[in-house]
């Protein structure tokens, strides 16, 4: 029902989005809350980029120490338009095991800061470990 309620408002109500959103980010369904960031729109209002970053990191969006798949769906949504002041969220993003995580960190930082490391032939496992470097190394930008 609140994934049709959704999909209801998206359809009909698109400037409503940010008000039914925030409550879905946080329903106790997982399909709900990936339903809700993928309803998303890719220029996000700062209040909602905000959001977005508080739920990457909610107890919810694990299960037994593992991420759930809505996490890499957040981070794509975030990566998708990067904020310059985001920079060391997405570095962050980078330090978890969370694979999913990874191409879209290092694809906003490489947006953000219009520096790539690596070759077309590393992996992202390769370049994820240059990027923490850098981050490391450059904590502001």
């Amino acid at each position: 029902m609140r994934n049709a309620a959704l999909t209801a408002v998206k359809t009909t109500q698109p400037e409503r989005l940010n008000e039914v959103v925030p409550s879905l980010l946080k329903d106790k369904a997982l399909v709900v809350r990936s339903a809700a960031v993928s309803a998303l729109y890719p220029n996000l209002e700062p209040k909602m980029r905000d959001l977005l970053w508080s739920e990457l990191n909610a107890s919810y969006n694990f299960r037994k120490g593992q991420s759930l798949w809505v996490r890499g769906q957040i981070v794509e949504k975030l990566s998708s338009n990067p904020q310059k002041k985001e920079y060391t969220l997405f570095g962050n993003a980078l330090k978890g095991t969370d694979e999913k995580l990874h191409a879209f960190a290092i694809q906003a930082l490489e947006n953000i800061t219009q520096r790539k490391f690596g070759t077309v032939k590393s992996t992202v496992s390769e370049k994820r470990n240059l990027w923490i470097d850098f981050v490391r190394k450059n904590p502001k930008l």
